[in-house]
């Protein structure tokens, strides 16, 4: 790899805390246990049978993994791992049922193994000189262990202050309401900072940023894809689709709120799963192709 000494070193440091994170995700329930089980409402055996499925799943996901290290392209692999990671542990952050965990820490088997490990390996590889191999190893491996500590040390610091919080500052009675309308929940925190309403107005401000941004994207897709995929769709196509997704988006709230939606995502969302094992297999073939020109 024709990188400079420093060059080499930022890409060290960013791979060390890539594998670093990127293992710290599946193994929280070592940390957390108590804490996890209460809060996805799992039992003893239903934590036991999604631990034993990563680890089943990184067992297996060992053997194609230095085969696709071999033919396909390192950067490649190792983002594909990135974002595969990024969906899971997003996917994670809904509290889904025991069925989705089992997925989800399956899918964590396979993209923090089966994509990453050898490709991690390769790349660390590439960045020193034979005789400096054990020198190179040495510093990425001290790095994922400095990371995953900065990382765990925030989530321990946030999970005493929220606990903090609920121990000696929230009567009883308003972390009822909050488990009752956990969507109030944030702006219920923020209230107890200094300049607590000014902090909820930003939040909001941001959270209609994030919603109106995905929307808007999400109209342009729509009316592209109806007109024939034509990259400026008319107006009245993207007018049609925003009024359409408001409308539903309105109806799901009104009718059951934040239960309803997760309910609606995950029913929508499972035949999209099929379209994306379809994409993932056109995705090696294109590499394969990729590879052999």
């Amino acid at each position: 790899m024709n990188l400079s000494k420093s060059k080499r070193m930022i890409v060290l440091l960013l791979l060390s805390l890539i594998a670093g994170l990127v293992y710290l995700t599946p193994f929280l329930r070592f940390s957390f246990y108590d804490q996890m089980k209460t809060a996805l409402g799992l039992t003893d055996v239903q934590m036991g049978v999604i631990g034993g499925t990563y680890g089943a799943l990184n067992v297996l996901s060992y053997i194609p993994s230095g085969f696709l290290t071999e033919r396909f392209n390192t950067k490649r692999l190792l983002l594909i791992s990135m974002l595969g990671m990024l969906a899971c542990t997003l996917w994670y952050a809904t509290y889904p049922p025991f069925a989705a965990l089992v997925v989800i820490h399956a899918l964590y088997g396979v993209f923090s193994v089966g994509t990453f490990w050898c490709p991690y390996l390769k790349a660390i590889r590439n960045l020193a000189s034979e005789e400096s191999q054990g020198t190179i190893f040495g510093l990425s491996e001290g790095l994922r262990g400095v990371g995953q500590t900065a990382v765990a040390f925030l989530c321990l610091t946030s999970l005493q202050f929220f606990v903090q919080v609920a121990a000696e500052d929230l009567p009883r009675e308003t972390l009822l309401a909050m488990i009752a309308k956990p969507e109030l929940t944030l702006f219920q925190i923020l209230e107890m900072y200094p300049l607590g309403h000014l902090l909820c107005l930003i939040a909001m401000g941001l959270l209609v940023t994030f919603f109106v941004t995905s929307a808007n994207s999400a109209t342009f897709v729509l009316a592209m894809l109806t007109s024939g995929g034509k990259l400026d769709p008319p107006v009245s196509k993207k007018v049609f689709w925003g009024l359409l997704i408001a409308v539903l988006a309105l109806a799901l709230i009104f009718s059951g709120g934040i239960s309803m939606i997760q309910t609606i995502s995950i029913v929508i969302a499972f035949p999209y799963l099929l379209f994306l094992i379809l994409i993932c297999i056109s995705l090696v073939l294109a590499f394969r192709r990729d590879s052999s020109a």
